[in-house]
């Protein structure tokens, strides 16, 4: 995989590359919606956390994740609860995507960026509590989901990506 420079990297880290992320969506909700998610992630930002250095995850890494993720399921809440602890924020790179996570007490906050053609696209943002009996509740505009300008493929996988991500944090954070 070839690593190049992404738009949100830059202007996390570095307070460059503005015009260069986007949210191309026609519908006024969604749009609005993702925009004041990008206004959270700009307050975050203002704050100045230490997101440390992007990180990659290797496919083979990824193997060992998700074989050990149900140890962790057990213990889902302690770990929020330990990630807040520990200000744990940070950017996970994949193929074609940059996540940017963060946490609060007993909440994880996520961004899930397209990136392609010099440009960072938020296509996702939403936020996940979690409660003393490890459940999990997952905080997002309920129809961004089904937008096909923003996404392909069968709803029922779509809906899954939230779980997904948050699984894919966690498990690669413990």
């Amino acid at each position: 995989m070839i690593i190049r420079k992404r738009p949100i990297v830059s202007w996390l880290l570095n307070h460059e590359d503005e015009n260069k992320l986007e949210i191309p969506i026609n519908n006024r909700i969604h749009f609005k919606y993702l925009f004041k998610g990008m206004e959270f992630l700009s307050d975050v930002r203002d704050t100045k956390p230490d997101w440390g250095l992007p990180e990659l995850i290797m496919p083979s890494f990824e193997k060992v994740m998700k074989k050990s993720a149900k140890s962790f399921f057990n213990i889902d809440h302690q770990l929020f609860q330990e990630f807040y602890n520990d200000n744990v924020c940070g950017i996970l790179i994949e193929e074609g995507a940059t996540i940017i996570y963060g946490f609060e007490e007993d909440t994880l906050y996520v961004w899930l960026f397209k990136e392609e053609i010099g440009k960072s696209t938020l296509l996702l943002y939403f936020y996940i509590k979690s409660s003393t009996d490890n459940k999990r509740q997952i905080y997002t505009c309920p129809t961004l989901i089904d937008d096909d300008q923003l996404f392909s493929g069968d709803k029922e996988e779509r809906k899954q990506i939230y779980k997904n991500l948050a699984d894919k944090l966690i498990i690669y954070l413990a």
